[in-house]
């Protein structure tokens, strides 16, 4: 880690317990510092010689880091399997970091389903951002174009789709989508196991405001692992004691209305608030007697990266299923009222009792914020 950091222009952190203090430092770097760009001639991409970068500056307080060089032969950049002549979105979707301008908040997960494994996400609009022009019957609408590309541990494309959604509402709708914004869903098959970057680009066709996101997803191999847990959703709990949990939408459903940011795809919770927070646990092993799992689950808290509660482990009290190689579950938490508000994250480890080893342990998590 120290080499690849030190030739690739980074700073490798070590013999540290406690994070925040080198992150800190490295962030108070960041607020002031001039970014230097080089293009080589054509020349220097004609061979396979290593090319040694050297830069040196006059002021004595001023300190430069780079990449140690490069070998002439350029980058692949990875591109969609079929040609577009929309090149914008997919700049957009190329870029290793996030599109400026339209704000998006990115929300993807593994789901197993009996017709396969799918990367479901969630990509919630700013509602302030987004353009409506007047339509026919008195009617409002916005035209939203979607690029998604999923990509490969070699940064390969294994999947992309792009659309172009046309969402009409009742004017009334305006000012809750103004306030709240709108949710993007949509599911993405993935036929092989690894580790694989979501990548998402949405433009409002009207304003021509353009924004993007990525996230890392996992897809575990369940022939080999034991169990696993995964889809850790929050939302609030309504007065019936109902709760919001994502789900498989056709492409023409795509887009919906949201009247609160208590939801899976912004998880943003007011004090006081009971919240749910549901999970999916594939594998687990069965009792030869009863053909029922066992398992025990805890769950802990934390608030700004320090844990505010610890739950003891406890057997988990399942209700029935379908399906119990895929095991729906869910507990409710509730805020209190004293409740700092800030960023938060809740995390369940699920230990199958029936198992052994370093397999009889999963966990997953899921970050929120608490509001006034």
């Amino acid at each position: 880690l120290a080499f690849l950091a030190n030739e690739t222009g980074g700073k490798f952190t070590h013999d540290q317990n406690f994070l925040e203090y080198p992150i800190k430092e490295d962030l108070a770097i960041e607020t002031g510092y001039y970014l230097i760009a080089y293009e080589p001639s054509d020349e220097t991409f004609k061979g396979k010689k290593f090319n040694k970068i050297v830069v040196k500056v006059n002021r004595p307080d001023l300190k430069v880091v780079s990449r140690a060089g490069f070998i002439g032969v350029a980058d692949e950049i990875a591109k969609p399997k079929r040609k577009s002549a929309d090149s914008e979105l997919y700049e957009a979707i190329a870029s290793p970091l996030p599109r400026p301008g339209l704000n998006l908040q990115l929300t993807a997960f593994f789901v197993n389903s009996p017709n396969g494994n799918v990367v479901r996400s969630l990509v919630h609009l700013e509602g302030n951002e987004i353009t409506f022009t007047d339509d026919a019957n008195g009617l409002k609408k916005a035209v939203f174009d979607v690029v998604a590309v999923t990509l490969d541990e070699k940064n390969r494309v294994v999947d992309e789709f792009t659309r172009t959604h046309t969402y009409k509402v009742e004017a009334a709708a305006i000012p809750t989508i103004t306030k709240n914004g709108l949710i993007y869903s949509t599911d993405v098959p993935i036929k092989k196991p690894g580790t694989y970057n979501f990548r998402v680009a949405v433009r409002d066709a009207t304003s021509k405001s353009l924004g993007s996101s990525s996230q890392m997803v996992d897809v575990p191999d369940l022939k080999k692992t034991r169990v696993f847990v995964s889809g850790l959703t929050l939302a609030q709990v309504d007065a019936a004691g109902k709760f919001a949990v994502p789900m498989a939408v056709e492409p023409e459903s795509a887009l919906t209305l949201i009247t609160s940011g208590a939801v899976p795809a912004v998880r943003r919770f007011r004090r006081g608030s009971i919240l749910a927070y549901a999970y999916t646990i594939y594998n687990a092993q069965l009792d030869a007697a009863t053909q029922q799992p066992k398992l025990s689950v805890q769950t802990k808290l934390y608030h700004n990266g320090q844990i505010v509660t610890e739950g003891i482990p406890q057997e988990a009290k399942l209700e029935k299923q379908t399906d119990w190689t895929r095991i729906n579950d869910y507990a409710y938490l509730r805020l209190t009222p004293q409740m700092e508000p800030g960023d938060y994250a809740i995390q369940i480890i699920i230990k199958d009792l029936l198992a052994n080893g370093k397999t009889a342990t999963t966990s997953q998590w899921v970050d929120f914020e608490v509001i006034d």
